[in-house]
């Protein structure tokens, strides 16, 4: 189970407790303690007992003291509380996720206007598009993936109309966010104007809980990945993806300052190693991906060599870009510069234990065989740089 999954399926169990984040929402204490009474009659009814009617009754009772619009109130929160109960009793649904679906379905019609029955729908929609071999990437079909998108869409929309009810509810926008952040995989979404969103739907959360640490990493997290992708797909607008990272390392520091041991989420990687990645190895690793996406994609060595260049200067104990860089060069028909990186890079698995040091000659080895059996051009130079690299 994800780190994600549990965040929205905490957020489906306990979804009651969205109806105190908003001053709008806010009730007497006698309200409030005969809303949960009504809802504990509900939970205390059998599910097969006269089903959601009965268990309707049992919050009715709950609640007579309370005036008319008190009492409908916690009726709506019982009867949401209700279809809770009841989801995995419904004989017709084909899944528990469908089952889910349809019993937030129902809370929904009982009570429109509450952001508890839309927020846990929408965790339903949510569900429903992940699970079962469902969501977007891998080898799923264009069809299960278009399906799915429409689902996430769902789910924010519930989201967007539980906002205007409880717009200080911080949690939602940053629930928004993450969907809008998982849509930039869905096919005929930008990744780009994705991520922008998702920014967005946490900024909007941190206005609200400026001292968030958790907020905080995953907002520099996603502001990295947006800066990573400008860098590899837009080589002008390079200063555009430095601002960006200099944004992440400010979230990221302000993060480590309020909690130098996060997140809370026990599950997350520490704020200490995305504050480490992100002012160490960040830089270096935009050239790589770039590097990498010029070669293996695009097949243009005259392109990937320069940045593969600059990896081996940032990085100047791996001897991977140092392999790389010769092997741009061999395929540009240079021998003598391809040599000059190869020697490098064995200069620098001296240093290695010797099983990666092995690991590591195997695999500029093996990159050179493949290559010149596609181009009889350079296989004399090729394999007198693999005899160099086995005497090693």
């Amino acid at each position: 189970m994800t780190p994600w999954t549990r965040w929205m399926q905490s957020r489906w169990v306990s979804a009651a407790v969205a109806l105190t984040v908003s001053p709008t929402l806010a009730a007497p204490s006698d309200f409030a303690f005969s809303e949960g009474a009504a809802i504990q009659r509900v939970m205390a009814t059998p599910a097969g007992d006269g089903g959601f009617a009965h268990a309707l009754k049992q919050a009715t009772a709950a609640v007579r003291p309370l005036p008319d619009d008190e009492r409908a109130q916690a009726l709506k929160q019982a009867a949401a509380q209700a279809a809770i109960k009841l989801a995995w009793y419904d004989p017709d649904a084909n899944t528990p996720e469908e089952a889910k679906e349809k019993a937030w379905q129902k809370a929904v019609e009982v009570a429109p206007d509450d952001p508890t029955a839309l927020i846990s729908r929408s965790t339903a929609y949510y569900k429903l598009a992940t699970s079962q071999g469902n969501g977007c990437g891998g080898t799923r079909t264009a069809e299960v993936q278009s399906n799915s998108a429409k689902l996430l869409e769902l789910s924010i929309a519930d989201l967007n109309a539980a906002l205007k009810i409880a717009p200080l509810d911080h949690f939602t926008y940053r629930t928004r966010g993450q969907l809008e952040f998982i849509l930039s995989s869905c096919p005929g979404y930008d990744f780009k104007t994705q991520m922008t969103k998702a920014l967005s739907s946490y900024d909007e959360a941190l206005k609200i809980d400026p001292s968030n640490d958790f907020y905080l990493q995953y907002r520099a997290r996603l502001t990295y990945s947006l800066a990573n992708n400008i860098f590899v797909n837009e080589p002008a607008n390079t200063s555009e993806a430095r601002k960006l990272l200099d944004r992440a390392v400010v979230d990221i520091n302000r993060a480590y300052q309020i909690a130098p041991n996060g997140p809370v989420v026990q599950t997350e990687q520490r704020t200490k190693i995305w504050k480490d990645f992100l002012e160490k190895d960040a830089w270096t690793n935009f050239y790589a991906n770039r590097a990498r996406n010029y070669y293996e994609n695009k097949k243009q060595p005259d392109l990937a060599r320069p940045d593969y260049e600059e990896v081996a200067y940032l990085s100047p104990t791996d001897p991977a870009p140092a392999f790389r860089a010769g092997l741009m060069y061999l395929l540009l028909g240079d021998a003598n510069r391809a040599s000059v990186w190869y020697k490098e890079g064995l200069a620098r698995t001296k240093a290695m234990k010797p099983e990666d040091s092995v690991k590591a000659i195997k695999t500029a080895v093996d990159d050179i065989a493949k290559i010149i059996t596609e181009r009889p051009d350079i296989r004399i130079s090729g394999n007198v740089i693999i005899d160099d690299l086995n005497k090693k």
